[in-house]
């Protein structure tokens, strides 16, 4: 379950955040934020749920009401997807490689996959341990 929930999730944020950023032009980075907040509060939602049910089902049936859940909301939110705008390809022989290099990127590349290492799993197992 979590290796593939793991999987899963990270399909759904991407999707979700890349989806968001296509709907707008202005205040674009406000959208994406509000997104990637309320990620965090579903997520913090689902954990919940996911503890009730397994209290009152037991963990198979459990499992069952969330792909459930996930697959009726996914399907919602596919409803909205916009077609992909078109590919504009880039003139440049450089690769996007060389951004690593630089001190910044590195910095901000490395931090954010730090950051969300810890980021899921106090979501996800803080519910269990909630007076």
């Amino acid at each position: 379950h979590g290796f593939l929930a793991g999987i899963g999730y990270c399909l759904s944020f991407i999707a979700g955040v890349s989806v968001i950023s296509q709907w707008f032009s202005t205040r674009r980075g406000v959208a994406v934020g509000l997104a990637v907040a309320g990620s965090g509060v579903g997520q913090f939602c689902f954990s919940i749920i996911t503890r009730i049910l397994i209290e009152n089902e037991g963990w198979r049936i459990a499992l069952r009401y969330l792909a459930l859940i996930s697959i009726v909301g996914l399907s919602i939110c596919a409803i909205f997807i916009k077609p992909l705008q078109p590919y504009i390809p880039n003139n440049h022989n450089e690769s996007t490689l060389k951004l690593f290099y630089q001190w910044n990127f590195s910095n901000l590349y490395t931090g954010a996959l730090f950051s969300s290492l810890g980021l899921i799993m106090p979501f996800t197992h803080l519910p269990f341990y909630a007076i």
